[in-house]
């Protein structure tokens, strides 16, 4: 099986819609808190956000390639100092098998040419293969973020 990691543009961002649907049922099915509540901004929203960001030169997102398919996708954004890791998203067949580390990687390496104090990133809560995983590359609780759900 050959991954290849793909860089996605403007024009063809939007295929990564089925993958946003994916990873917020998973984060329905992880979370410890607001199960149902995913995604919290429409997928075709996301989607404008992501064109937007690529558009200016402060987001970029790539896919994982397999065959002809996407087994997974990511997601970075950067302003002056301060750069963020919005999605990493592997599907489960290919967990557990390098990957995610794949994804991690490419993305630090671009990261690290940008001249960023503080890389973040947010986990669900509940998801704890996702927190050991970004522990692993050096991260750590910074804040806590809470939330309420209001009707």
């Amino acid at each position: 099986m050959m991954l290849k990691i793909e860089m996605l543009t403007v024009e063809t961002v939007g295929a990564l819609k089925p993958l946003l649907l994916e990873l917020a049922d998973y984060h329905n099915q992880t979370a410890l808190n607001f199960r149902g509540l995913y995604p919290l901004v429409c997928a075709d929203e996301k989607i404008w956000t992501l064109k937007r960001g690529i558009s200016a030169g402060k987001t970029v997102a790539a896919v994982l390639a397999v065959d002809h398919g996407w087994k997974g996708f990511c997601v970075f954004s950067h302003t002056d100092v301060c750069g963020s890791i919005d999605y990493l998203y592997i599907r489960q067949e290919l967990r557990g098998q390098g990957a995610g580390k794949m994804l991690m990687q490419w993305m630090l390496e671009r990261l690290e040419r940008l001249p960023l104090k503080l890389l973040e990133l947010k986990v669900v809560c509940g998801n704890t293969e996702a927190e050991r995983f970004y522990e692993h590359y050096g991260f750590a609780a910074r804040t806590i973020t809470m939330a309420k759900e209001l009707k």
